[in-house]
């Protein structure tokens, strides 16, 4: 037979890069398909051979091992920055006995999602993989038993026909232990500035709510001792100040959830005419810690003197009342304005929405209480007709001016105009005999 020696040679070379190429140590992703890896087993053989049977799983084992040891060495900042979140995720939520129910769930429900998408434990694939080996070793550690004792055939025997998981299965189960985890890490590698940031005011938020619920709340009753106001005063204050605290703790989660999804596209342009993308949700959790702390301050600074300036009046409960939240939506309103900004600089119309939909939770605090409390104090001298002028404020829809920037700042402009007017008629109304 007659070979020609170059067709030879290259024939010989291409098996040669084959063999190459299968040698290459393929970094793991979450598209790794354990089959490939499977199908150097015989897998028919092993699961009708219990000595074949441990020697393939242990064997199986050790090459997962591998080539996750190789995996985290490649990866080596990524797990890192990943071992750092986890830690201070780890820790088990204890309820907070100076919370209530509720905000316990809340706190327990943001640390449940940060676990979920950022505590990976690439620890805790090794000891699971590891388990599963250590199970085979005692299955070849029982052979060696059996083999030193008088009774071998029926032990055998007995060991033979004990229920266990086929090869095929163990293949598959813990190459989707593996894939769990790397999913994780590829989803924290592709997020990871913000997720870093992220848990870091999650982290932030949770400690700061805490002292809002002691240190804050033994400040405004310092404050207010000294000048002898009561207790009953002081506490209904802080129930409100806790009202308004509680809803805007529970709109950092949404935005969290928001930017882990991408960036959002703006309407910057550069000069090559490319569309800039930003995650501004950085922007917005600036944003939303501003109006939290500017809160914190009226309450702080300003509460006590708006209740000596009415202390003595008749009526002036309910007016000092109003007049707090006339000066709690001043807030709103600067927050509002700058939230505008931000949304009339994003290219696309469903975050647009998105946004201000967001930003409502917050924009409707103080129409919420006014109204809560004219219910609450049945305050009949206010006319039926400014309530539901006021209710108005509240039902229109601003989704129709989302698309026209001068449009929806001038429709807030007037429904910060009408807030004051209607609130001043209502104070009106409230000294009259």
């Amino acid at each position: 037979m007659y070979i020609e020696k170059p067709a030879l040679m290259n024939k010989l070379s291409e098996i040669q890069e084959q063999i190459n190429n299968l040698q290459k140590e393929v970094l793991l992703s979450s598209e790794f398909d354990y089959r490939t890896l499977l199908s150097k087993y015989d897998v028919d053989a092993i699961n009708g051979s219990i000595i074949k049977y441990y020697e393939g799983v242990e064997s199986w084992i050790d090459e997962l091992m591998d080539k996750m040891k190789y995996y985290e060495s490649q990866k080596e900042d990524i797990i890192t920055d990943c071992n750092a979140i986890g830690l201070v995720l780890s820790k088990k939520y204890e309820d907070n006995p100076n919370l209530t129910e509720e905000e316990n769930e809340m706190l327990k429900d943001r640390q449940k999602f940060f676990k979920k998408h950022f505590e990976i434990g690439m620890s805790s694939v090794n000891t699971k993989l590891l388990s599963i080996k250590k199970q085979a070793e005692n299955i070849e550690n029982r052979i060696d038993e059996i083999n030193c004792g008088d009774n071998a055939i029926k032990e055998l025997a007995m060991l033979e026909n004990e229920e266990r998981a086929s090869f095929s299965f163990i293949a598959e189960n813990t190459a989707n232990i593996i894939k769990n985890a790397l999913m994780k890490i590829e989803y924290f590698e592709k997020n990871r500035e913000f997720a870093v940031l992220a848990v870091k005011v999650w982290d932030e938020w949770t400690e700061d709510y805490k002292v809002f619920k002691t240190a804050k709340k033994e400040e405004l009753k310092n404050l207010c001792e000294e000048d002898g106001i009561e207790q009953d005063i002081w506490e209904k204050w802080y129930s409100d100040w806790n009202k308004t605290r509680f809803t805007i703790e529970k709109q950092l989660l949404p935005l969290i959830q928001r930017g882990l999804k991408g960036e959002i596209v703006l309407n910057k342009v550069s000069a090559s005419n490319d569309v800039t993308q930003e995650n501004i949700i950085n922007e917005l959790l600036e944003l939303i810690k501003e109006y939290k702390e500017k809160v914190d301050d009226f309450y702080i600074d300003e509460r006590k003197g708006i209740y000596q300036k009415f202390a003595f009046q008749v009526g002036g409960d309910l007016q000092e009342k109003f007049e707090s939240e006339s000066e709690l939506y001043k807030i709103t309103s600067a927050f509002q304005e700058k939230m505008q900004k931000i949304i009339f600089s994003i290219d696309k119309v469903e975050d647009r929405l998105y946004l201000l939909e967001w930003a409502n939770k917050i924009s409707y605090i103080q129409i919420d209480e006014v109204l809560a409390f004219i219910k609450d104090k049945e305050l009949v001298k206010i006319g039926e007709d400014i309530i539901k002028q006021f209710m108005e404020l509240k039902r229109r829809n601003y989704d129709v001016y989302i698309s026209d920037a001068k449009a929806y700042s001038e429709e807030l402009s007037r429904r910060e105009k009408e807030y004051n007017s209607l609130m001043f008629k209502m104070r009106k109304d409230l000294m009259k005999n």
